[in-house]
């Protein structure tokens, strides 16, 4: 389900004023005896910001976290070279600098050993 459809649905609940009581755990039809219902604006809110960045070219998913460990695929190594990501900015941050480019995940570098080493074999067989 797309952020916009999960808006929709939320916008419907809210119009409807059908709302979960927290209280005594029953869907009541009077917004103000919900407790849920200003996480429920809060969420719409938070939805909405997401599917405008998204509409206007400004919402970027990244491939992996700060943390994480990639794969690196180097000419004239027999294995793929373990990474661990430091930072983003375009491209992919390690302990010495830049890795990668966002774009190079799937190229050069890979997520998981074994995509590493599938496109090692690759290579090697070219």
């Amino acid at each position: 389900m797309e952020h916009k459809d999960i808006i929709a649905v939320l916008e419907s609940v809210k119009r409807r004023e059908i709302q979960y009581n927290d209280k005594n755990n029953t869907l009541c039809t009077n917004p103000s005896e919900s407790l849920g219902a200003k996480a429920i604006d809060a969420a719409i809110a938070k939805l909405a910001t997401y599917e405008d960045a998204e509409e206007q070219g400004r919402l970027v998913v990244l491939p992996c976290k700060v943390g994480d460990s990639i794969y690196m695929v180097y000419d004239g190594y027999d294995e793929p070279v373990k990474k661990i990501v430091r930072g983003f900015n375009h491209s992919i941050y390690g302990s010495h600098g830049c890795l990668c480019q966002i774009d190079d995940i799937g190229r050069i570098a890979f997520l998981t050993r074994q995509e590493a080493k599938a496109a090692l074999r690759e290579r090697q067989g070219e």
